[in-house]
């Protein structure tokens, strides 16, 4: 199991270009913090923000 683990690994790490984000699973604390922050962020893109508040949008004549 490990070693499938460890071969899966080296395979996304040889694809890291492909990614928008990284979160290195050193320390449980930062990662978790790094992976909401990631979240937070998406959750913030004008894309997110018009659906989300669209009536807002509207009303301030944006986007």
């Amino acid at each position: 199991m490990i070693d499938m683990r460890m071969k899966n690994a080296q395979l996304e790490v040889a694809q890291v270009g492909k990614f928008d984000f990284v979160i290195i699973n050193e320390l449980f604390d930062r990662a978790l913090f790094d992976l909401k922050a990631i979240v937070h962020s998406q959750r913030l893109k004008i894309s997110a923000q018009r659906r989300a508040r669209a009536e807002t949008f509207q009303a301030l004549n944006i986007l």
